[in-house]
C-alpha cells in the first residue's frame, strides 16, 4: 500500500467503488452478447451477481454513514471491443478493484465497512481466476 495515499472511506471514495461495479455489471452485461458459450455465460452471470452484491453493500455502508446515496450518473458505456480484449481489459480492472479494495480493508476500522470489503476483495480475486479460464477457452477454441 501506498504509504503517500490514504484509503480512509470518504464520500468520493466510496462513490468510485460503486461507479466501479456498476461499470463492471454494464461491462459484463455487454460480454454476455458476444457470446453463445454456456460457460462463459455461466461464468458471466456469477460475476454480475457478485458485482450487483458488492454494490448493494456500498450503497448500504454509504447510507449507514453519509445518508442517502446520491444520485449517480449511469454506468459508461462499455467500451466496444472483441471478446478477447474485452476479458483481457476485465481482468485488469478486477485486479484492480482488488487492490483499492484491500487498501480500504486496510485503512479502515470496524466491521461494517471491513467485511463487505473484504468480502469484495476476495471475489474480484476470483473474477481474474474465472476470466483468465476463460481466456483460456477462447485460446482453445482458437487452436482447435
Amino acid at each position: 500500500m501506498s504509504s503517500e495515499m490514504s484509503f480512509r472511506l470518504t464520500p468520493e471514495l466510496l462513490q468510485k467503488a460503486m461507479k466501479g461495479e456498476q461499470n463492471a455489471i454494464a461491462g459484463y452485461e455487454a460480454m454476455k452478447a458476444m457470446t453463445n458459450d454456456s460457460g462463459h455465460l455461466r461464468t458471466l452471470d456469477h460475476i454480475i451477481s457478485d458485482e450487483r452484491k458488492h454494490l448493494m453493500k456500498f450503497e448500504d455502508i454509504y447510507r449507514r454513514r453519509f445518508g442517502a446515496v446520491p444520485d449517480g450518473s449511469p454506468a459508461m458505456e462499455p467500451p466496444a471491443c472483441m471478446l478477447m480484449d474485452c476479458i483481457r481489459r476485465s481482468v485488469e480492472d478486477e485486479l484492480a478493484s482488488y487492490e483499492m479494495y484491500r487498501n480500504i480493508y486496510l485503512d479502515n476500522g470496524g466491521e461494517q465497512v471491513r467485511q463487505p470489503f473484504f468480502e469484495a476483495m476476495t471475489d474480484e480475486n476470483e473474477h481474474a481466476i474465472r476470466l483468465n479460464m476463460m481466456f483460456a477457452r477462447e485460446l482453445e477454441k482458437r487452436v482447435m
